[in-house]
């Protein structure tokens, strides 16, 4: 067959206007997209790539859907009349039939053959040659455009293939100490899979691949890494594991290859794979890594990198010159929106996207029927007849996709060892523990994980204070294989047993170099305890960061000591007075733990996920006070909207609206607690982004007189005064908030709030003097 018999063919099938509807409801979803972008610069970076890798997706779906759904015609164009219509059908994929009236060039052929002007043998050909462009230009169009998707598809494949390849001849990284700081870094984030650790000459740039197995692949020059660039380079890759971003790159790479020709797609995609570094960025900075210490190991990282990055289209890497100014600046930003959603979440969205997709993926515009009837109509295929549009199967199709969401939430019942071993994962973050316990015996019944899940097991029956099981289940453990003593050591599922005499006597049996271990790391964290305690000018950063190492070394009196330090200095205090409860709570003092909580709540920390799933709390859970507290966490969180579409919308999206319909929460929070500064505060901050001048500079005026993050509120009551006109009282209070120590800095080029302020000379001038502080302040360091 030629190429012009096949594209006949393939013109032939009348594809060319579905797959212009298809363009259509991409370009819109793209523009959309692309529009909330510009609409919410300062939401967090996880929240951007969220969006995207949604609107990428439904791209994707698009097609997808129209093909799998029946139909939805919705009649909108004007009626024609029946011999209109016939005439259209006839002439639809038309190949030159005689019956046809005859165009211009045909009319123009015929005049020349009478005329004798050209050989009719000339005229012929080109005779044949208009019908042959006439019947097949569209089909060339539509295998052109297939055919560029088609290579660049191939391009993807061939370079997952080239990945596994290069990860089948890397080296595995056997070494204890990168181990250790894999467990510590899977620990932290929770996750339940395994990752395997290998080194590779290939690669200049860590790299992370693969899902259902996933790997981390180091660069060879990481041998020669210091322990803390090790770390923070595992928690960053990990995280992209844990966000299962893979997948998402994936997607969001054959969305592009689809639709090659659309920019939109490209821009977009661009922008997710800055905005999934970027989150990864937040959760490792979360951990309480330095952000100038993070940023100067992107940096070291990144003059090692070659120009050619012959895997950057399918995999994850840590750094890469064109994203790096970008994520400096954000790591480098105080005051940056950071935050990450839990899979529920994500899935919740995804399931929410597909009940709205469906419909719009499946409508059809089609005109409407003689002017008989009066009813809007559905026509499901071209033999039938058109019917009333019925209500009932967009409700039953609706049903349909929410049952299938329940399923998805509800999931049957794990059938492998792997799928047994992340349930009893799951059951035992959320305190199940007799039902981890039973999906960790059947882990091991399919031979999953043997040791790890009999480790696992000793947690669940621990946490039940049941020694007697707990010990007998590390120990088998042990015999199956399990050497991590120092996390045994460390890990708070063991403190309610750990006075018990056969606990204590497992600990013994420690191999030395184990003990050794351990032991050096105290004495590291001990040094540096007696180091700032000779230095009354230590900064409280430096006191945080060491109650995050004595935490897990189970110091928790100078670890609790370390946070007040860092308290005292005002380095994060909601966070650091989290982290005294923490320490009260494992120490085992329950009523100055829920004290410390308390306060952490009141000064601002609203991670309410830390509340369900943070083991350092295990031993508060039971004390009805805990629940309280939750509770006022909940209320006291600062988000605009009450419900799950509000949250999701507002997560994504920074929407005034919301703020508007909050107002009265927020309002009765202040009622519910009068006497603590944070209802105020969020009220306040509730009111200036509803536009509500006056009564959030009242509602922030009282949140100062109750001393709650007084350089903080002084600048947003100056933002208030702003936007209310009134410069001399915003001026003041700006001048008020620098000299309580508020970085100006951060926020006075480019804070809207203040955009009433930027023609006034003393704003003006003050602006210069905050500019050449933060260069004193630069040459200083």
């Amino acid at each position: 067959m030629s190429m012009i018999e096949f594209a006949t063919r393939v013109q032939s099938l009348g594809l060319i206007l579905p797959a212009l509807l298809v363009l259509l409801k991409v370009t819109l979803i793209l523009v959309v997209a692309r529009l909330l972008l510009l609409a919410v610069p300062h939401t967090s970076a996880a929240a951007k790539h969220l969006g995207i890798t949604l609107a990428l997706c439904s791209v994707i779906a698009i097609p997808v859907i129209g093909i799998a759904v029946p139909a939805w015609r919705l009649a909108v164009f004007p009626a024609r009349s029946a011999t209109a219509a016939a005439e259209q059908a006839k002439v639809i994929g038309a190949t030159g039939d005689e019956d046809e009236m005859p165009g211009t060039v045909a009319t123009a052929i015929t005049v020349a053959k009478a005329a004798h002007v050209v050989p009719a043998e000339k005229l012929d050909a080109l005779s044949r040659a208009v019908d042959a462009v006439k019947s097949s230009w569209q089909g060339f169009l539509l295998i052109a455009v297939s055919s560029v998707s088609l290579l660049l598809l191939l391009r993807m494949i061939a370079g997952v293939v080239g990945v596994g390849a290069v990860a089948r001849r890397s080296v595995e990284i056997t070494d204890e100490e990168s181990l250790r700081e894999l467990d510590r870094a899977c620990d932290y984030l929770r996750l339940p899979r395994e990752v395997h650790l290998l080194r590779s000459e290939t690669v200049s740039v860590p790299v992370v691949w693969g899902f259902f197995k996933p790997i981390l692949l180091l660069p060879g020059g990481s041998v020669e890494w210091p322990a803390e660039r090790l770390r923070v380079v595992l928690l960053h890759e990990l995280a992209h594991v844990k966000r299962c971003d893979g997948v998402t790159l994936l997607i969001t790479k054959a969305a592009v290859a689809m639709f090659w020709f659309h920019p939109l797609a490209w821009s977009l995609e661009r922008i997710a794979r800055a905005e999934c570094e970027r989150a990864c960025d937040d959760l490792v900075l979360d951990s309480g890594t330095k952000p100038s210490d993070y940023a100067e190991h992107l940096l070291s990282i990144a003059k090692t990198l070659p120009r050619v990055d012959p895997f950057r289209n399918v995999t994850l890497a840590m750094s890469r010159r064109s994203q790096l100014e970008g994520r400096l600046l954000s790591i480098l930003q105080p005051h940056v929106r950071r935050g990450n959603f839990t899979l529920k979440s994500v899935a919740t969205v995804a399931v929410l996207s597909i009940l709205m997709l469906v419909p719009f993926a499946s409508i059809r515009l089609v005109a409407a029927p003689q002017p008989s009837s009066s009813t809007v109509t559905v026509v499901a295929d071209k033999s039938e007849k058109p019917a009333t549009f019925d209500l009932e199967k967009l409700v039953d199709t609706s049903n349909v996709l929410l049952a299938k969401y329940d399923h998805l939430v509800n999931r049957r019942a794990p059938q492998s060892g792997k799928e047994w071993y992340q349930h009893g994962y799951e059951l035992h973050n959320h305190d199940h523990f007799r039902e981890a316990i039973e999906s960790f015996k059947q882990a091991i019944a399919h031979g999953y994980r043997v040791e790890d899940s009999m480790y696992n097991i000793a947690c669940g029956y621990a946490q039940l204070d049941d020694p007697v099981n707990a010990v007998t289940w590390l120990r088998q453990a042990i015999n199956a294989g399990y050497d991590n003593y120092s996390h045994i050591a460390s890990d708070s599922d063991f403190d309610p047993i750990r006075s018990n005499e056969a606990f204590k006597q497992v600990m013994t049996e420690a191999p030395e170099h184990e003990r050794h271990a351990s032991e050096d790391r105290l004495d590291s964290a001990t040094r540096e305890y007696q180091e700032l305690r000779s230095l009354p000018a230590a900064d409280g950063e430096a006191w945080f960061s060491l109650g995050m190492k004595m935490l897990p070394l189970r110091q928790f009196d100078t670890s609790i000591e370390a946070f007040k330090q860092a308290l005292a200095k005002g380095f994060k205090p909601a966070t650091s007075m989290y982290n005294i409860a923490c320490g009260y709570a494992r120490k085992g003092d329950v009523a100055s733990g829920l004290q410390w909580l308390q306060k952490s709540v009141e000064e601002g920390f609203d991670s309410v996920d830390h509340f369900d799933d943070d083991s350092d709390l295990d031993n508060l859970r039971s004390n009805p006070r805990f629940a309280e507290i939750r509770r006022l966490a909940e209320d006291l969180r600062l988000q605009p909207s009450d419900g799950l579409l509000g949250n999701i919308a507002n997560a994504m999206f920074k929407n005034n609206e919301g703020w508007v319909d909050a107002l009265p929460r927020f309002r009765a929070a202040t009622q519910q607690h009068p006497n603590l500064g944070r209802p105020w505060f969020n009220l306040g901050f509730a009111a200036l982004q509803a536009g509500n001048n006056t009564e959030s500079i009242n509602a922030f005026k009282r949140a100062l007189d109750l001393n709650y993050r007084a350089p903080t509120t002084m600048y947003n009551i100056a933002c208030g005064y702003a936007r209310s006109n009134q410069a001399d009282a915003a001026i003041q209070w700006l001048q008020k908030s620098r000299a309580a120590g508020f970085q100006l800095s951060n926020y006075i080029d480019h804070d809207n709030d203040l955009d009433n302020l930027r023609s006034d000379a003393r704003f003006r001038d003050l602006r210069r003097q905050v500019r050449a502080d933060k260069e004193a302040e630069k040459d200083d360091n």
